[in-house]
């Protein structure tokens, strides 16, 4: 698992937890694990990994939306 946060010793599995438990923007995610909160050189992995979760959830969204257009 790739390190997001030097500073504070935080691998993206932590990161992708805050993100999956409903942060959506990096002070969210500084706020609720500490990463980014202090050199601030993680920020674009950060909004990296918030924008593919948005994007996957989207997706799955309309995944869902087919679904039940077709069972209807």
């Amino acid at each position: 698992m790739a390190m997001v946060c030097l500073c504070h010793g935080l691998n993206e599995r932590r990161v992708r937890r805050e993100i999956e438990s409903g942060a959506r923007t990096v002070a969210e995610v500084t706020a609720s694990c500490s990463a980014g909160g202090c050199c601030q050189s993680c920020h674009p992995t950060i909004e990296t990994m918030l924008a593919q979760h948005a994007a996957e959830a989207q997706l799955a969204g309309v995944r869902r939306g087919r679904r039940l257009l077709r069972i209807a």
